[in-house]
């Protein structure tokens, strides 16, 4: 791996913000908060690992209530008459 390829792995909060889709605010809430996704500070540099952040989304993850209704495409629970 180049180290190119190695630095551009390593997000400012800009791009973050963007790949995770909330505002820069909403990251420096997280960070106050010591919430979100890691992140990495060298003096005033903040910066995010993309497999950090692959991690934060895969951990924020959230099964569905009825299996079965996902399996099917079905995006309403009530459609198949399981309520």
């Amino acid at each position: 791996m180049t180290l190119e390829v190695l630095i551009s792995r390593w997000l400012p909060p800009k791009q973050t913000a963007k790949y995770l889709n909330v505002s820069e605010d909403c990251l420096q809430a997280w960070r106050s908060a010591r919430k979100g996704p890691r992140w990495s500070k060298t003096g005033k540099l903040v910066r995010y690992h993309q497999d950090d952040l692959d991690d934060f989304l895969k951990a924020c993850r959230q099964e569905p209530l009825h299996k079965e209704a996902t399996a099917f495409g079905l995006g309403c629970v009530a459609n198949v008459g399981w309520n």
